[in-house]
Order: C-alpha cells, then structure tokens, then sequence
C-alpha cells in the first residue's frame, strides 16, 4: 500500500531529476552514509528530533537513486543488486539507533533483535521467491517503506514526549509485525510454488 504512495512520491520528485546526481550509485551511497549516522545521533540525547530528520533523510535517498537511474538511463542489474544490499544495512542500522536512543535497556535490545531478523527475512523472502519466478511485490503488510515510515513516526513521537515506554513498546510492536510479515511471505510463496508445481 506505501510503496504506490512512494510511487506517487517518485512522480513529483521527477522535477528535481535533473539535478540529482547521474550516477544512482553515489545516491545509494549517500544514502547509507546518512543511515549509518543515526545511531551516533540517537546518542544525542538532548535533541532527539535529530533521528527521525535522519530516518525521512535516508527514505528520501532511498526514494531518489531510483529516480536518478531511470532519468539518466542507467538502471542495472548491478545498480539493483547494490541499492537492495545496502538496504538491508540501513534498515538494520536504524533499528539499532532506536535502541541506542531509548538507553540500550535490555527490553529493547531483544525488540531491536528481533526486528532486525523480521526484517531481514521480510526482504530476503521476496528476493528468494522473485528468484524462483514468483512476483511477491505488494505481498505483506509491513514492506520496507511501511517500516521506514512507522520508525519515523516512532521516533518523531519520542521526540515529542520523551517517554521510554513509547520506544519499548514501540519497537515491540514493530518487532512483532515484522515478523510475522516474514512468516506472511514464507506462506504466501511456499502455497504459490505449490500451485504452479501441480500445474506444470
């Protein structure tokens, strides 16, 4: 459901095109880069407004080195094969600065823990059911940019109110539904190679 608004987003993004870097890889980089600074800004206790301004920074890359190579004709397997691995680092990298801006309690480390598995196996299932001929976009309720947008909201919250209880119980519920988007997907795609098995 988010990835058509990101669709809408790309759409009006289309007009600073033309001054995005050509080359998508340099986004991508960029990109990590800003992702990897969030968890030395979640230790800035003080102004914790800071993390969320990271995370919508890192959606924001993460939404333009697509448009980049599109506009400048330079999509490629390899340029994929690179922005889907650094994902995976900057999803990771940002769970663990929420952890690191509630204080590293033992609570929300086995949360974060957990939520970076779920994710991690949210992608790698789609990856391994699209390599064996399944389209598994949409399949899911909880896909990267859902993720990047409740985290920035949780964050944004925190900030706000400055309560641990809403980064624990938070990540709790983030952790929960990653997983089970995960299992979502292992179903979804076990049933479909089921079907298409006794078709052949």
């Amino acid at each position: 459901m988010i990835g058509r608004i990101k669709d809408t987003l790309e759409h009006v993004l289309e007009r600073i095109a033309p001054i995005l870097p050509k080359n998508p890889n340099l986004l991508t980089l960029i990109g990590l880069l800003v992702s990897l600074l969030s968890i030395p800004i979640a230790l800035i206790k003080q102004y914790p407004v800071l993390l969320p301004i990271i995370i919508l920074a890192s959606g924001f890359f993460d939404a333009v080195d697509g448009l980049s190579a599109r506009f400048n004709k330079m999509v490629s397997n390899s340029g994929a094969f690179l922005d889907s691995a650094l994902d995976r680092f900057e999803d990771s990298a940002i769970i663990i600065a929420v952890a690191v801006l509630s204080g590293l309690k033992t609570t929300i480390m086995m949360e974060a823990y957990v939520a970076v598995v779920g994710s991690l196996l949210t992608s790698y299932m789609r990856a391994r059911a699209e390599s064996l001929g399944l389209r598994m976009l949409g399949v899911g309720f909880f896909e990267r940019p859902e993720r990047l947008i409740y985290l920035f909201t949780l964050t944004l919250i925190y900030a706000l109110i400055k309560s641990n209880a809403v980064l624990t119980y938070g990540m709790g519920l983030f952790a929960l539904i990653t997983l089970t988007t995960a299992i979502q997907r292992t179903i979804v795609a076990y049933r479909l190679l089921k079907e298409n098995k006794h078709q052949q």
